[in-house]
């Protein structure tokens, strides 16, 4: 038999004898009988792989395949690099390992030095002259750190940098050279999916004509590989026509292996071969659950390392002899008026439970977050008002934290959840004259930059006043910092996770602390064990409801 492969789609040159219909099933993709005969499937590596199995002898053809354009406007430096800063010996294994592959993920736990591996990769490939510009993926804000501070510190030549904000791009003063300029540009996912910044980033690719090194940053944003996300980063990769890529994250596996699976694909889909995920669910996963949906195990483990490792670096912050998390919880009482309103709210939740209309966790989602609500001093309507059970000066919640602050020396980062949080703080914050700085989704670009910058100097704000969904990625918080309190917590796992690593991190002197506000009635327990057990809401079970209904305050 005879098989010729032309782009995407692979060409099998036979009838369809017992052999072939029976591994039919194995094969992922679009497949078709050809009115000249034939059967015409999907050219991934899965699909080549099982032909390989079933049909050792049959000769393979490929047409199609063009090289890369030759010509380049842009000056290519071919000359040694050296690393600006000095790196650590994990960095230094990582960075020799990175070189065996054109495209390779760095699955290191946040705060372990990946960025700075990503970046001296960068400058090796454009001493060697196989690229002349880096295009950054990130998260929104995170994506500025990297031309406004990461690099200037790290990149040892000449560099030229810019960052997507307002739907344009803002330059950064770099580093002239007259030998050449690396030029770097970073943007986040969400601007890389919009016309504009789609636009923008293709102009860049076609400036670089393929000498292009595209670095997937924290790219557990882009897991579901159905998203706009996933899906317009896979384009600006294809678009690159460029092997180099790098994913990086400290988190690729939230709830199952078809995490890792959708980054893998999307740096490069011949690592596992697999380019949909039920083939990859088949080889991989144990279904079960509601109509066996649910991935609730997983098989060929061994298997899946064994393709996996040569294509990845991973440490942990145990390995690299990072000193451990401190943990501690701050109790306190509620006030009668948020008693009140919380009693109300579980006899809502009881009733509900009752009658039906509220049958799992999941649909009881909206009454937690209004008793969590409720627990943090304020009641939201439909409409988006927010109605103060007390005065922010006699809120419980808010007296504790001060307590924290107050029994904590030195600089200190407080988590909130909800944006009506972080208002009555600021007010409680500057009435009790502590220094301090938003970072939040209300927080404009430019002064996100000044946030930081103002929390990291010597002398400067002593509160870092932040939510996890804005400044919990990405961000380097640590030096002067090594105490962090959790106002409210989300049922977001890697929110928590992710912001815990702002300050715990390769470098970082000395023990860090956290400290949670609980209080006893509502559902700060609850949430806090979930995220213990790396469990999102969906995961609890209707006793857990009933455990927070029949608490007492």
């Amino acid at each position: 038999m005879k098989i010729t492969i032309n782009g995407d789609r692979a060409t099998l040159h036979t009838n369809p004898t017992p052999r072939l219909l029976a591994i039919l099933p194995r094969l992922e993709g679009h497949r078709s009988w050809l009115k000249a005969g034939g059967l015409s499937i999907t050219a991934s590596g899965h699909n080549l792989e099982v032909l390989s199995e079933a049909f050792p002898d049959a000769a393979q053809e490929a047409h199609g395949d063009s090289p890369l354009e030759s010509h380049f406007d842009l000056p290519v430096r071919v000359a040694a690099y050296h690393p600006k800063t000095a790196p650590y010996p994990h960095q230094i294994r990582a960075l020799e390992k990175a070189r065996t592959k054109k495209g390779f993920a760095l699955f290191k736990e946040q705060g372990t030095g990946k960025t700075w591996v990503a970046i001296n990769r960068a400058g090796e490939l454009w001493a060697e002259g196989k690229i002349t510009g880096v295009l950054i993926l990130s998260k929104k804000g995170v994506h500025r750190q990297w031309v406004a501070s990461q690099i200037p510190e790290h990149f040892g030549a000449g560099w030229s940098g810019k960052f997507w904000q307002g739907a344009k791009w803002v330059e950064v003063e770099g580093s002239p050279d007259p030998a050449g300029e690396l030029h770097f540009a970073a943007i986040n996912f969400d601007g890389a999916k919009s016309p504009k910044g789609k636009k923008a980033c293709l102009e860049f690719i076609a400036l670089h004509k393929g000498r292009c090194l595209l670095i997937g940053d924290e790219t557990q944003e882009i897991k579901n590989a159905s998203s706009a996300r996933h899906k317009a980063a896979a384009e600006l990769a294809r678009e690159t026509q460029t092997p180099y890529r790098l994913a990086l994250t400290g988190t690729p596996i939230a709830k199952d292996l078809t995490d890792e699976w959708a980054q893998l694909k999307w740096l490069d889909d011949k690592i596992l071969g697999m380019r949909y995920v039920t083939s990859f669910r088949a080889e991989y996963c144990i279904m079960g659950g509601f109509e066996g949906r649910a991935v609730i195990g997983h098989r060929n483990i061994e298997r899946f390392r064994e393709r996996v490792d040569p294509f990845t670096f991973r440490a942990t912050k145990d390995e690299l002899g990072i000193l451990p998390k401190s943990y501690r919880s701050w109790q306190f009482k509620m006030s009668e008026s948020q008693k009140k309103a919380i009693k109300g709210l579980k006899q809502d939740l009881m009733h509900q439970i009752e009658t039906g209309e509220i049958t799992s966790a999941s649909t009881a989602a909206v009454a937690l977050i209004k008793i969590q609500q409720a627990s943090n001093g304020f009641l939201a309507s439909d409409e988006g008002e927010h109605l103060l059970l007390d005065p922010p000066k006699k809120n419980p919640r808010i007296l504790a934290l001060l307590e924290v602050l107050d029994s904590y020396e030195g600089k200190t980062i407080v988590w909130a959840r909800f944006r009506k949080d972080i208002e009555m703080i600021s007010e409680a914050l500057s009435e009790s004259s502590t220094s301090f700085v938003e970072y939040h989704g209300g927080t404009r670009d430019k002064d996100r930059t000044l946030a930081v910058d103002e929390f990291l100097s010597d002398g400067g704000a002593r509160v870092f006043l932040a939510n996890p969904q804005a400044g919990g990625t990405g961000l380097n918080l640590q030096g002067l910092c090594r105490h962090a309190v959790y106002y409210s917590n989300s049922f977001n796992a890697i929110d928590r996770w992710q912001s815990e690593d702002r300050i715990h991190r390769i470098g970082t002197v000395g023990a860090v602390s956290y400290t949670d506000i609980v209080c006893k009635g509502a559902v700060d327990a609850l949430l806090l064990n979930n995220l213990k057990r790396k469990k999102g809401i969906s995961d609890l079970a209707l006793e857990d409801i009933n455990a927070i209904i029949e608490e007492d305050f």
